[in-house]
């Protein structure tokens, strides 16, 4: 057995894969690993770019777009390391290495999962360690009220304080943008859940991780850059509903139809908000009518899914990618 796999799922992100995959070897000195790319019917050259400057790299063509919970878990199939590292196709390493994130799950038996400091583009810090969500922060959250309070010790936001990101420790989840995963607990634990078909299955996974004994812990001795936009760019309305509907579907799994109300009903607050934020921003700033115009397309279009009961279990033709 390998000592680790790296696992990549890419739909058209041609350019960021490539970029990935230089970083990606660049950072190995020597350890022993194996690479696999899952393309998910790519129609930007990204099958041609892989096979000609990474024939190394195992291959895996999905034949239609899976997503990113589906197309993981048909790349785990081909992986056989002791752990394997789910990277996003945007992401370059900065600081570190996979060998330093393999000796630190090695240092900590009871650690399922563990992820690197994320940084933007720019070396600022993006937010990676995720607070679990519950009735009360969901709420703050819709009201954009959840870091304000989080600063004064009152109540906890989306994320974790950015002091959190100074010390490795355990954390309540992780953004699926870089996972390592050891594969005891992933054997364990199951696959990622494929009615995730994006976003919400990282926060699902790290739930059923924790559930399972298993800790999930942050070490930001290693870095990373995650772009943050190599798929999501190319369907930004879509890919906002996925998001919602993936939120909807964690509440429904985890909390039943008491949870799955009440986060439909904070939600529906939470694009209200947004609307009447957006068309004040139209009229006050005119510099940015098109940034405002965006978000207020993004947020009327899912306020009149979410005023359909029924909407939150899509086909999945009606999902990113899919026609």
């Amino acid at each position: 057995m390998t000592d680790f796999s790296v696992l990549i799922v890419n739909w058209n992100g041609r350019d960021y894969l490539e970029k990935c995959l230089h970083s990606v070897y660049d950072s190995m000195a020597g350890a022993e690993f194996q690479c696999v790319v899952v393309d998910n019917a790519s129609t930007d050259g990204s099958v041609a770019m892989v096979r000609e400057l990474f024939p190394q790299v195992e291959l895996v063509e999905s034949g239609s777009n899976l997503g990113f919970a589906r197309g993981n878990n048909l790349g785990f199939d081909y992986c056989q390391g002791r752990y394997i590292f789910l990277v996003n196709s945007d992401i370059e390493m900065h600081t570190g290495g996979f060998a330093e994130l393999c000796a630190y799950m090695d240092a900590h038996p009871k650690a399922g999962m563990v992820g690197p400091k994320v940084l933007n583009p720019d070396l600022s810090l993006q937010d990676n360690c995720l607070i679990l969500p519950n009735p009360w922060n969901i709420v703050l959250r819709a009201l954009a009220l959840d870091r304000l309070l989080a600063r004064f010790g009152i109540a906890s936001g989306e994320f974790a304080p950015e002091s959190a990101y100074d010390r490795e420790h355990e954390v309540d989840a992780l953004v699926g943008c870089f996972l390592g995963v050891r594969r005891e607990a992933l054997e364990q634990v199951g696959p990622l859940d494929p009615d995730f078909f994006m976003y919400g299955e990282d926060l699902d996974w790290c739930k059923r991780f924790r559930k399972a004994g298993w800790s999930i812990r942050l070490d930001p001795k290693v870095a990373v850059i995650h772009y943050g936009g190599g798929s999501s760019d190319n369907a930004p309305v879509p890919f906002y509903l996925e998001l919602k509907r993936s939120s909807l579907r964690y509440w429904a799994k985890h909390y039943g139809t008491a949870g799955v109300v009440w986060c439909r009903l904070v939600t529906m607050l939470h694009e209200a908000v947004r609307v009447l934020f957006g068309a004040v921003g139209m009229i006050a700033r005119p510099s940015q009518r098109d940034v405002y115009r965006s978000k207020l397309r993004r947020s009327l279009a899912c306020l009149g899914r979410l005023l359909n009961p029924g909407w939150g279990a899509q086909t999945p033709q009606e999902r990113p990618g899919n026609g």
